[in-house]
């Protein structure tokens, strides 16, 4: 019997290199593929989570007849054809609760004469969470309630708006510096006879010209030199 002799290619070791290649390149390949199947499952399961929102809302305007089109639609007929008064009866419109001024309506007439005080100073230190404090302040000496907490019964964000609503509005202030007591008589006094005291003297002074390009005015008796503390 005849030995069976097997010859193998000369290049055999290259051949498997490229196969190896090959199902590696096919490996990276479904790995890609699969990352693309998990991102698209991924971005329906976002938008039938956002269509699944949508819907809940559209609900809620359905059941307390929200400004949806059809209701918008429907007003407007009623303001064209229909009787006016009932177009006038829906008022506040969505409001479907009372606000807090509303359940105490004298705690707002408080904000606004305490608002009108803040901003009658001169020194400019009113702010909206002064405001915000006062009215907590007022609040739990009105109901009776002891306050438990540091979270204030309207916000500073609220108490904001609040203002903005009833026309206060907020600017930089771009007055020369006050110092509180710089109106008390003995203050005043004092100013004016520096003052006085100043003009009465100034030949004694080295003093400037006026205008863009400045001058020393030399003294004409014995210089005199301020010391201040």
């Amino acid at each position: 019997m005849d030995d069976i002799v097997v010859v193998q290619p000369k290049n055999v070791n290259q051949i498997i290199v490229d196969l190896q290649q090959l199902a590696d390149e096919n490996e990276e390949l479904l790995k890609q593929k699969q990352e693309t199947i998990e991102e698209k499952e991924k971005t329906i399961e976002e938008k039938e989570k956002l269509l699944k929102e949508e819907k809940q809302k559209y609900d809620f305007l359905q059941q307390i007849g929200g400004t949806t089109c059809r209701t918008a639609h429907k007003w407007a007929e009623t303001f064209i054809a229909d009787d006016l008064n009932e177009f006038n009866e829906e008022c506040r419109g969505g409001k479907r609760f009372d606000s807090f001024f509303d359940i105490f309506p004298e705690l707002e007439n408080q904000m606004k004469l305490f608002t009108i005080q803040g901003y009658q100073r001169k020194d400019a230190s009113f702010t909206s969470l002064e405001m915000a404090q006062y009215l907590d302040q007022q609040y739990y000496k009105l109901t009776g309630q002891v306050k438990t907490s540091d979270q204030l019964v309207r916000s500073e964000r609220m108490c904001r708006l609040d203002l903005r609503r009833y026309g206060f509005t907020f600017d930089k202030n771009t007055q020369r510096s006050y110092w509180s007591g710089h109106e008390r008589p003995d203050v005043v006094e004092n100013r004016k006879e520096f003052v006085q005291a100043f003009l009465e003297n100034k030949q004694s002074y080295y003093l400037v010209t006026d205008g863009k390009n400045s001058q020393w005015i030399f003294p004409k008796q014995d210089p005199v030199i301020l010391l201040c503390e």
